[in-house]
C-alpha cells in the first residue's frame, strides 16, 4: 500500500482507455503524487519518542460515511489540490513534467470534480453515483472509462495506514492549522523515504539517493490533510540526476459547492 500514491498518477493515463472508438481518450501523463515550496533539506529522522496519534475529533464514532473519500469523519465536502513536480535538476528549473490535481469531493450524492493538469493537457472529469463524464477538450461525453480516472485522484491515496511502513518513526513536530483543522505533523528523512516506497519502481531507477525527505501532518479524524515528499539522486546505470517533488492538501472542508452534471 505504501506505494498507492506514487503509482496512482503514473497510471493515469493508462486507465483511460475509451470504451468505443468515439470515446475521448485522456493521455495526461502525470507522474506521482503531493509538491508545495518542499524544503530539499534533509531532517533527521531519528526520534525517541513515540508519536502521538490523533485520538478525539469528528472521526472513529461519526457514521459510518457513504464514500471511501470521506473516510472517518462526518464531513459532506471538501477539496483536494495536489502538485507533482519531476526535474533533472534539485532546484527544480529543468522540469521533465510537472503536474496538478484540483479535486471536489461530495458525500451525498457520492461525487467528485477533477481537473487534471499535465503540461499543456488538461482534462476535466465528473462523476455523480454511477455515471461519469470528461472533457479532454473536445467536448463533454459520458463514458464509463471516466470513473478509473476519478479513481485515481482520491485522496484516501495516502492515509495513516499507508505509511504505516514509517509512522512511527518519524519526528512528532506538534501540532499545528491546517485550513481550519488541527492536525499533527510528523516529518522524516531520506531514510524514512528509502523505507516507506523501498521496492517500488520509482525507487529502484537510482543508484543513490541523493536528498528525501517526507512530512505529513494528520488530523484528529484521521485525514492526511497536508503532505510533501521530496527524494531525488542518480540513475541506475547512468550519470543523469532525477528528483522529484510532491504536494497535497485538503480545504474547503464542508464549504458550500455542489458538483452538477456538466451541461
Amino acid at each position: 500500500m505504501r506505494t498507492t500514491l506514487v503509482l496512482c498518477f503514473v497510471m493515469l493515463g493508462a486507465c483511460t482507455s475509451p470504451a468505443t472508438t468515439t470515446t475521448p481518450v485522456v493521455d495526461t501523463t502525470i507522474v506521482v503524487p503531493p509538491t508545495m515550496a518542499a524544503s530539499t533539506t534533509v531532517p533527521d529522522s531519528a526520534s525517541t519518542t513515540p508519536p502521538v496519534q490523533p485520538t478525539s475529533g469528528d472521526g472513529p464514532e461519526s457514521a459510518r460515511p457513504t464514500g471511501d473519500v470521506f473516510v472517518k469523519t462526518d464531513l459532506e465536502r471538501f477539496r483536494s489540490s495536489t502538485d507533482i513536480l519531476l526535474s533533472r535538476d534539485e532546484a527544480g528549473v529543468d522540469v521533465i513534467i510537472s503536474s496538478s490535481v484540483e479535486a471536489a469531493y461530495v458525500r451525498s450524492p457520492e461525487s467528485i470534480e477533477a481537473t487534471i493538469t499535465s503540461g499543456e493537457r488538461v482534462a476535466h472529469v465528473i462523476g455523480i453515483e454511477d455515471t461519469f463524464w470528461i472533457d479532454d477538450g473536445t467536448g463533454w461525453q459520458e463514458t464509463p472509462a471516466a470513473a478509473q480516472l476519478l479513481s485515481l485522484t482520491s485522496v484516501t491515496a495516502l492515509t495513516p495506514e499507508t505509511l504505516a511502513p514509517i509512522l512511527d518513526q518519524l519526528t512528532n513536530v506538534g501540532v499545528e492549522d491546517v485550513n481550519g483543522r488541527s492536525a499533527v505533523h510528523y516529518q522524516g528523512g531520506t531514510a524514512d523515504i528509502q523505507t516507506w516506497l523501498g521496492g517500488s519502481p520509482e525507487l529502484d531507477q537510482f543508484s543513490t539517493l541523493d536528498i528525501g525527505s517526507i512530512d505529513v501532518w494528520i488530523d484528529e479524524a484521521g485525514f492526511v490533510t497536508k503532505a510533501v515528499y521530496v527524494f531525488g539522486g542518480t540513475r541506475l546505470n547512468s550519470s543523469a540526476t532525477e528528483y522529484y517533488r510532491a504536494a497535497f492538501e485538503l480545504f474547503d472542508f464542508d464549504a458550500e459547492f455542489e458538483i452538477a452534471p456538466p451541461l
